[in-house]
C-alpha cells in the first residue's frame, strides 16, 4: 500500500471511477465507494488516496489499458474544517514511491508466454497456455491471444514451430508444437531426415 496523488480522468453509470497516478500516469481502479456521492464532480480533480496493488484477475488483461492500482480510501487533505481524527494516530507515508517505467512495452502475457517457453522442449500452444497461466474472457479466446504472441515471437526469431499434419493430403495441422530454440529444429530435421511441412 502506498499514499498518492490520483488524478480522476473518468467514469463509469455504476459510479465506478479511474484515475492516473501523478506523474508517472499509471492507471488507478476507483471503486464507487471511494465517492459515494458520484465521481461526475470529481473528474478533473487530483485527490490523495491510499492505494494497493489491483490483484483482480482482469485488471492487467492484454487487450486492454493495464490497472495497476486499486484505490482503497480518499485520504482528505487536513484543515480547520478536517481536523485530524484525535482516535487514530496520524500515518506518515513519506511522498509517493517514485515507479521506474517497464523496461520494454510487452505485455504480462507475451513475459508469461515467454516464460513457459522452453529451449529443451516442444511444447503445444494448449500446454503453453495451461501452464503460463494466462487468462483473457473465455478458453478460445485466451489459446487465439497465446498463439497470436506465438506467432509474434517466432517472427521476432524468439520461438520455433514444428506443424504435425496427421494424413497424407492434410492441408492444415492437427497439432503445432513451438520451442525458443530454432536448433532444435534444425536436430530434428538432421535426425529423421526429413524437414517438417510448414
Amino acid at each position: 500500500m502506498k499514499l498518492i496523488d490520483v488524478t480522476v480522468v473518468n467514469y463509469l453509470p455504476t459510479g465506478v471511477a479511474f484515475g492516473l497516478t501523478e506523474p508517472c500516469g499509471e492507471q488507478v481502479y476507483i471503486p464507487s465507494i471511494i465517492f459515494p456521492n458520484g465521481p461526475e464532480e470529481k473528474v478533473g480533480e487530483t485527490c490523495r488516496m491510499l492505494v494497493a496493488e489491483n490483484d483482480h484477475e482482469r485488471a492487467n488483461l492484454t487487450n486492454r489499458r493495464q490497472t495497476p492500482w486499486k484505490a482503497l480510501r480518499l485520504v482528505p487533505e487536513r484543515g480547520p474544517d478536517n481536523p485530524p481524527n484525535i482516535e487514530t494516530p496520524p500515518v506518515d507515508f513519506g511522498p509517493p514511491d517514485e515507479v521506474d517505467p517497464p523496461k520494454d512495452n510487452r505485455s504480462v502475457a507475451e513475459i508469461e508466454v515467454e516464460r513457459t517457453l522452453r529451449p529443451d522442449v516442444l511444447l503445444s500452444t494448449m500446454k503453453i497456455t495451461e501452464l503460463s497461466g494466462v487468462r483473457s474472457g473465455d478458453r478460445l479466446t485466451t489459446v487465439s491471444l497465446v498463439r497470436n504472441i506465438l506467432l509474434r515471437m517466432q517472427q521476432n526469431g524468439d520461438a520455433a514451430c514444428v506443424k504435425i499434419f496427421t494424413g497424407r493430403n492434410t492441408k492444415r495441422a492437427s497439432e503445432v508444437l513451438w520451442t525458443s530454440d530454432p536448433d532444435l529444429i534444425k536436430e530434428m530435421v538432421e535426425e529423421y531426415g526429413k524437414e517438417p511441412k510448414t
